[in-house]
């Protein structure tokens, strides 16, 4: 099982590594306060292990993430702006959309 996650971690490396942080705002003409985790709609699997990010910002915003390292979705402070795509508005729609990796990872 191990292994299996050992694979998934691989795979999610290369892909930040090729796609950046998804998101360029000061490349685009984009500020920062136009960029929200909303407007990431296609959140793939990989979104599940990405590492908690706050961002740049210093606001003050409850949100929640999936942790794999505990194997399970944990509040944390997002800023407001940068981070990535594994930043849920609800502990719900965290649960809904990496809950399915809890039983794999969670330890007794």
């Amino acid at each position: 099982m191990r292994n299996f996650f050992m694979h998934v971690l691989v795979v999610v490396s290369i892909l930040v590594a090729l796609h950046g942080c998804m998101i360029q705002p000061a490349d685009e003409g984009i500020s920062q306060e136009e960029v929200s985790t909303e407007e990431i709609v296609d959140r793939p699997p990989y979104t599940c292990f990405l590492p908690i990010e706050t961002g740049p910002c210093r606001a003050y915003f409850d949100r929640y993430a999936f942790d794999p390292e505990t194997g399970r979705c944990v509040h944390f402070i997002y800023g407001g702006c940068g981070g990535n795509a594994n930043n849920f508005e609800a502990y719900g729609e965290c649960r809904h959309r990496c809950g399915r990796f809890e039983s794999r990872l969670a330890t007794p």
